[in-house]
């Protein structure tokens, strides 16, 4: 009985071939062809604005850097063999609004006495200032990093730390920690310097 059932299933044609059509085939290729090109546009795009909004970041952190070698630059400059003053004005959270290194260098050829530079930072409406002087004038002024919330100086005497450094002890290190839009750095030069005041 269950023979007689099966015989009476129709069978497949002997020429009929198992597989895909030659317009299912070519539907399929066209759907992998605007999948691909899809893909590939969209990743163009990803990494241009990647590149367009990553952009003003690496701009602020290029900023940061370099002002740090100007800040390394003048504090490795300071003279340890002459006594140097500091100027300073600090706001009600001991943030810099305007920070001044005076040293006194040997006098040249020709001149008569010691004289002065200087080297000036300031904050001014959040951009931090550096500006050269010679005899109390400003000779270069330059703009180094906007968006500073807060510039502190530390300054290490007696193996301690402090904020306002103590007239008549040398200074062996100086700190400063930054707060800006930026991540919060703090960096530390070793320095051996008299400091004086008067």
């Amino acid at each position: 009985m269950d023979n007689a059932g099966l015989q009476d299933r129709p069978s497949k044609p002997a020429n009929a071939q198992s597989g895909f059509t030659l317009v299912e085939i070519l539907v399929a290729l066209a759907m992998i062809v605007l999948l691909a090109l899809s893909a590939n546009t969209l990743t163009r795009l990803s990494f241009t604005q990647l590149r367009y909004f990553s952009q003003p970041q690496n701009q602020r952190l290029e900023a940061m850097y370099e002002m740090w070698r100007w800040m390394e630059n003048d504090i490795l400059q300071m003279r340890g063999d002459l006594p140097w003053k500091m100027e300073r004005s600090l706001d009600e959270q001991r943030c810099v609004t305007g920070w001044t290194f005076v040293t006194e260098n040997l006098p040249a050829i020709g001149l008569a006495r010691p004289f002065t530079t200087q080297v000036r930072y300031r904050v001014e409406g959040r951009t931090l200032v550096r500006q050269g002087l010679l005899g109390g004038q400003v000779l270069t002024e330059k703009k180094l990093l906007d968006n500073v919330k807060c510039l502190h100086p530390r300054y290490r005497q007696d193996q301690r730390w402090t904020d306002t450094p103590r007239s008549g002890r040398a200074i062996q290190a100086i700190s400063l920690t930054l707060h800006w839009q930026g991540p919060t750095v703090e960096r530390l030069w070793p320095v051996e310097l008299p400091y004086d005041d008067d």
